[in-house]
């Protein structure tokens, strides 16, 4: 080999290994960015997967809390209830309270709670027997709405409804005291008799 063919051998292996060199940096620049935009990907979706998991917990929460003040409601529509079943006006209350609630199913139950514990105090009480309740002198409907309004013992307040039932072609419910308002109301020289 002549001294020009080593010089030229030198050359080509040193732009051989110049080539080599800048490939093996393309490669490794290439490595590099993929190997971060993997990692941006992966970080992307463990932040979608966290925020994901955290509006499921909290979704999750608001059921919970849902349901737990659900089923406090319905222990305080069944307490309510065994008070007007007792004879305390605080039942009649704390119904008419839950019968407004927002929930259609609270609403409801409230509702069917009243007009139950209304039959059972009516039962319960020997049945329905207005001069025994009302006595004989009161037949208004202004005295029987004082009645409604005003009296702690929920029998009277039944009797009461039920002598406007009788008397005045009433429609409205036992211990329903907002509808007999509104009837009041609407009935304004009527009901002040």
């Amino acid at each position: 080999m002549t001294k020009e063919q080593l010089e030229a051998s030198i050359k080509f292996a040193e732009t051989l290994f110049q080539i080599c060199t800048v490939v093996a940096v393309l490669f490794g620049l290439r490595a590099w960015l993929l190997n971060n935009k993997l990692k941006q990907l992966q970080a992307a979706e463990i932040a979608q997967l966290n925020k994901d998991t955290a509006n499921a917990q909290l979704a999750l929460e608001k059921e919970k809390s849902a349901r737990a003040d659900m089923g406090r409601k319905m222990g305080e529509i069944a307490n309510y209830g065994a008070q007007l079943r007792h004879d305390k006006r605080s039942g009649i209350e704390g119904l008419l309270k839950y019968i407004q609630d927002p929930e259609p199913t609270v609403q409801t139950n409230a509702r069917e709670t009243l007009v139950q514990a209304a039959s059972d105090l009516v039962y319960t009480s020997g049945g329905r027997n207005d001069k025994t309740w009302l006595g004989e002198s009161i037949h208004s409907p202004s005295k029987l709405m004082k009645i409604i309004r005003e009296d702690q013992a929920p029998i009277r307040i039944e009797a009461a409804f039920h002598a406007m039932q009788e008397r005045f072609n009433w429609n409205v419910q036992p211990f329903d005291i907002p509808a007999a308002e509104k009837w009041c109301a609407d009935n304004k020289p009527k009901c002040d008799e």
